[in-house]
């Protein structure tokens, strides 16, 4: 069973990488997993996710930078010290080679003068070798400062680009939400039609309105009502006329 599975992915392998088909299959996934991945680059999370990982590399390129300046630093630390104490055991030993000299012990000057020697060219060691550690300790330093000024400066950069996009991405997504609302609103459909048909019928009652106002049945209805006023005040004022 294992190696029928085996031969199945042996020839799944060699039908993407050898044959035609095969290959557009493979570019058709590669080109999807690539727009895939920028579109995720796109998004609060994904770009969260893209600073991280930069982050992260500046953190242990800072560390590795440290460890280096400290190491250095401490050498020269230690390499400082011997040299003092380098030259306070050449005081002493000059004293004792003078001291041996005074009592004409020759034995002992010469032992105190090998000494001496070896002495002398251990300073000349240190003395030479502190120049080179202190230059390389403050090039350490700089590239260290360096990488610590770049780790801040991204972590900046990631708030600030994620903070706007994380904004960006609720102002799209309220506009969204508003166009579906605006788009597939049911209430509003029928508000719609409520105020369509409430101009329609407003309409036909100005129509009707007018209608009446300019019928000839309404127009004779009007002039009877005149002539009957025009009547009663006649009569009225002729009573009057008769009780002066």
């Amino acid at each position: 069973m294992t190696i029928i599975i085996i031969c199945v992915i042996v020839a799944i392998i060699a039908y993407l990488q050898f044959t035609k088909n095969g290959k557009q299959i493979k570019n058709v996934a590669s080109g999807t997993v690539t727009e895939k991945i920028k579109e995720n680059a796109m998004t609060p999370e994904g770009a969260r996710a893209r600073y991280n990982t930069a982050i992260k590399e500046k953190q242990d390129f800072y560390k590795k930078t440290m460890g280096t300046y400290t190491t250095v630093a401490g050498r020269l630390a230690t390499m400082e010290d011997d040299l003092k104490e380098t030259k306070e055991e050449i005081s002493k030993t000059e004293a004792m080679i003078n001291q041996y000299i005074d009592n004409h012990d020759d034995k002992k000057a010469m032992y105190y003068a090998q000494k001496l020697a070896t002495l002398k060219a251990q300073k000349s060691v240190y003395e030479k070798k502190i120049p080179e550690l202190q230059t390389t300790k403050d090039k350490q330093e700089e590239i260290k400062n360096q990488a610590y000024d770049q780790l801040i400066k991204l972590k900046g950069e990631k708030d600030t680009v994620v903070l706007q996009m994380e904004a960006d991405q609720q102002i799209a997504e309220l506009q969204k939400n508003l166009d579906q609302y605006n788009s597939s609103n049911v209430a509003q459909e029928g508000l719609e039609e409520v105020r369509e048909g409430a101009k329609k019928l407003s309409e036909q009652a100005k129509g009707v309105a007018i209608a009446y106002e300019s019928s000839a049945e309404t127009l004779d209805y009007r002039m009877e009502q005149d002539e009957r006023q025009q009547e009663a005040q006649a009569i009225l004022d002729q009573m009057k006329n008769a009780r002066k």
